[in-house]
Parts: C-alpha cells; structure tokens; sequence
C-alpha cells in the first residue's frame, strides 16, 4: 500500500505530539505515591546532568555512558536522609560532591591500568534493589518522553546494556553481606509478622483503647484506623486500595451454606478498580464476619461508619433524585477525615501508618513495612494454619493466571473462612450474632437507619433495573446497619469493660428502652448460647 503523504508540514510532528500526550495520560493516572517517586528521581538525574555537564548542549540526552555513571554512582553512595526541605530552604536532589568524591579514584585508570583499578568503597547504608528499580524506571519514563518528542531514536537496549546487569547483581547480592557485617537484626521481613499473629488480639485491643476518647474527630479517626487494619488483615489487601476505595464500591453476597454450615455466612466485597496488578482488570477484596466480635472488620467497618454518619449528616438529606444521578454520591470516599473536608478527595495513608508504628511499638513488635503489615499478616495467618500456597496467593490477587483472569469466581472460601476464624476440619460456619434479629424499631435509631429505611423503597420504585450499584449500596448499608446493633450488643456481653466507649454513649439507639429491653431478653439469651457453642466447637 503506497504511503499517505503529509499534505502540511505542520504535521510532520503530529506523531510526536500524539506519543507525547499518551505519556502525559499515563502519567496523570499513576497513584500519588508512585508519582512523587518516579518524579523526584528524574529530577535527580536532570540535575546530574546539569551539574556534571555544564557545557554539554546535549546534556539531557539519554546515552549509556551518562546512565551508567548515574547508576553507578546511586549504587556506592549513601541513602539520602528522608524528609522535606524545611520551608525557605533550597535542597538540591543531586549531591555534586559526593559525587565527585566517589567517581574522583578513577580518573586516574590510565596511569595504573585497568587492573590497578580501586574496588568501589561500599557505603554503610547503601540503596536496595527496590531503589535500584524505582531509578531505572525514571530513566525508562525518561527515555519514553525523549522518543516521543524525538530527541533521540536509540532502542532501549542501547541505553540500559550489559554493564548494568553487574550493577543490579551487585545491589541484590550484597543485601545479606551488608546485613552480616552491620549486625542487622535476623528477625527479618519474612518473620516479623509471624509474631504479629499471635499478638494481633493486644493490637486490636490497643487500636480499640486509642479511639477511646474524647474529640470526635480523634474518635473517628482511630476507628478508621482500627477498621483498615482488620480489612487489610481479613481480606490480605494492600493497604493503597481503602483510600481509594468509595461506598459505591461495596456490596454484600451471601454464598449457598455447605453441608456442615449452621449459619450463612455474608460476605463483603469491595471492587478495587485501580492498583500496581490489576492492569486493567478489576480485582475484588473480600471478608466475612470474624468469629470475634473483637477482630470483625465487617463489624468495624459498621462502628467507622456508624460514628462518621452520626458526625458529618451525610446522606441524611439526599432525596431520591439524588441516589438516581450517580454524580452525586459515587466518588464518596470509604475513608475521609470528618472534620467537614471534601469526601471525595483520597486521604494519605500517613495517618495510618504511623498509628500502626506507634501500636507496634508499645507492645515491642518489629516491622520494616507498616502500611503492607495487614496484608503480610493475614497471609502469615493462612500459612499457620497450613492453608495451601495457591489459595493463598488467590486470596492475595498475587500474579493473577489466565484462568483466574478469566474462569475463577475469585472467592477462594476455604481461605476466607479461616481469616474469618473457622478453621476447624468440618469448616462449619456457625456464629450466632450473625443470625440475632433486630427489631425494626430498633434498627430506624441508628444514623444510617434514620434515612435508610424511608428513602429505599422508593428508589427501589423508581430505579427499577436501571441502577443497580444504587440499590446494591442501599442493601450494603441495610446489612452494615444490622451488623452494627449485632455486634454491638455481642461487645457489650463479651467485652463488659468496653460498654463505656463513646460510641455507645453518643447514639441515643443505646439509651433507649426499647433496645435495652431487646438486649436483656433476647440477644443477651442468643449471644450466650453463641459463647457457649463458639468455644465448644472451634
């Protein structure tokens, strides 16, 4: 087929222009900490060359020789100190000094050949390999924008060659040699978290006591702590996915029972849209109610909830119109700070991370990751309790295969159940609270069954078929409703000392006679039957 000429030169660059802005969508869809990341080390690098070829008119040009220096001198230097500039301070990323002081033993190669050549000094706290990685991944979303503007035409193999494999080799295989020689305490990564299972309990226990205070805006805060702990636990999530999430993602599906199951047992499953493997695929994060009323995440999420509706009023005014447009309520995010900001912003998850650091440190528990710690513990918990790997890493969502891209229903139970604390060989599911009925009335005292009751029927009449996520979000939130006054009088029998937490002082649903009068005559009965038979059994 003869080629299509260019009728304008004008569009002799529309190729680069088009390439060009492809890369700027991929790059406004990457998560903010992967942004900041990658940004920050092609900043680095700009100013490498900069600082190290001034006169060069080329100087920003990727070429090997210029990469290879750069990463040679990343892999001997010292780890840059974290922390931001303080405000009015300039702080340049590149260390010239540095270095120079690291290159300057070679420029004398030639006067003692190639063999008198010095062995690179090694730092005391040298970068990792997933430094390594991050670095290279700058320079690859560098040599992109370069290509597409057209500034060089080099395959990528010509920029990253052979010499950097030594490079990458040497960072990864001197991890253990460093470790030995800097007496790095052997309690590693991989079995840190087996001691956090056995203390998981205290850790809950302490998250609890931390939200048992005074401001609510401290209160909400630590009960959406505690709440993206046990998910990220329960459901061996990463923890990057609850800040993104939002209500509409939520929904509930309760599974047929097997044949030894009592009870059902109700899932809650959260889409998870984006992430660093999902690829374009949706992935999903699923829990069932814990054994434990103490470590539920499906309860602590109600508890969240609950206390964040009671603060900020949301939805209590939303007419049916409003739950029909979907603009007006999606991007409602699962995680927001309840002291009036925007709730469709994504929060950073700082917060959490350091309230987790200082948990672990009052009970003297190592961990080297603390926002990934839910996840490396509940797979820690399936590998106690001789789960298979397969099912483990399907609950993980770790490297998905085609058949679980395109066959699996991706809800591994056997998994599920026994983060959900059914371990036992007859894997009989069977917890009383989850089957306690609440009256009605009780039900409409709660902040979400102010409005929930009233408004559902009559999106149900108009919404027909034609809104599914909006029904589905009205039943989520009728079953976290339930879910709550459940577990909330399961608390009060099995946790006495716990009664007195703010939540069941603020709600009027817990001062009232009708709920006092349920919990005396029936859930107390039913909830002791459950203690009795939860330990009998299990």
């Amino acid at each position: 087929m003869a080629s299509i000429p260019i009728a304008d030169p004008r569009e002799i660059g529309l190729n680069s222009r088009l390439e060009t802005a492809m890369l700027n969508v991929r790059k406004s869809m990457r998560p903010g900490k992967t942004k900041s990341t990658l940004d920050n080390k092609v900043i680095e690098y700009e100013e490498y060359c900069e600082l190290v070829y001034p006169m060069d008119q080329f100087k920003h040009c990727l070429s090997s020789v210029k990469v290879y220096r750069f990463m040679f001198y990343l892999c001997f230097r010292e780890q840059k100190a974290r922390g931001k500039p303080k405000k009015g301070e300039t702080r340049l990323l590149f260390d010239l000094e540095n270095y120079r002081r690291i290159m300057a033993e070679y420029y004398s190669g030639d006067e003692m050949g190639l063999e008198g050549m010095a062995i690179p000094i090694q730092p005391a706290n040298p970068i990792s390999m997933s430094s390594f990685d991050s670095y290279k991944a700058a320079i690859r979303q560098k040599y992109k924008e370069q290509v597409a503007q057209r500034v060089i035409n080099l395959p990528w193999d010509h920029i990253w060659t052979l010499p950097f494999d030594n490079l990458k080799l040497h960072v990864k295989e001197r991890i253990p040699l460093h470790k030995k020689q800097n007496y790095h305490e052997k309690v590693t990564s991989e079995f840190q978290p087996y001691e956090t299972v056995e203390k998981l309990p205290d850790i809950e226990q302490l998250m609890w006591d931390d939200s048992h205070c005074s401001s609510h805006r401290s209160i909400a805060c630590n009960l959406r702590h505690r709440y993206t702990f046990l998910h990220l636990t329960s459901g061996i999530l990463r923890c990057e996915s609850l800040p993104r999430a939002e209500l509409s993602d939520f929904m509930l599906l309760t599974p047929p029972k097997n044949g030894n199951d009592i009870h059902n047992m109700d899932l809650m499953i959260n889409q998870i849209a984006s992430g660093k493997t999902n690829h374009g695929r949706v992935l999903y994060g699923r829990a069932a109610r814990h054994k434990d009323v103490a470590l539920c995440c499906v309860g602590a999420l109600s508890y969240y909830l609950m206390y964040r509706l009671l603060c900020t009023g949301e939805f209590k005014d939303m007419t049916v119109a409003d739950w029909l447009d979907n603009s007006k309520w999606f991007d409602i995010k699962l995680l927001v700070d309840v002291n009036g900001s925007d709730n469709t912003v994504e929060m950073k998850s700082d917060g959490y991370a350091k309230h987790i650091e200082r948990v672990l440190k009052r009970l003297n528990l190592l961990c080297s990751k603390l926002l990934h710690l839910g996840r490396n513990v509940g797979s820690k918990i399936l590998d106690l309790l001789e789960e298979e790997s397969e099912a483990i890493r399907r609950m993980g969502q770790w490297n998905p295969s085609v058949f679980d891209n395109s066959y699996s229903s991706k809800l591994p139970m056997a998994p599920i159940r026994k983060l959900a604390g059914f371990y036992a060989n007859n894997k009989m599911y069977f917890n009383t609270r989850t089957n306690v009925d609440v009256p009605d009335d009780l039900l409409r005292m709660t902040p979400i069954g102010e409005w929930l009751y009233d408004i559902t029927p009559q999106v149900l009449e108009e919404a027909g078929s034609t809104h599914p996520t909006c029904l589905n979000v009205l039943k989520f939130f009728a079953f976290i409703n339930k879910v709550f006054i459940q577990d909330a009088a399961a608390t009060m029998i099995l946790y006495p000392e716990r009664a007195t937490h703010p939540i069941f002082r603020e709600i009027p649903l817990f001062a009232s006679t009708e709920y006092n009068v349920s919990f005396q005559y029936l859930w107390k009965t039913s909830l002791q039957v459950f203690i009795a038979n939860t330990f009998l059994y299990f």
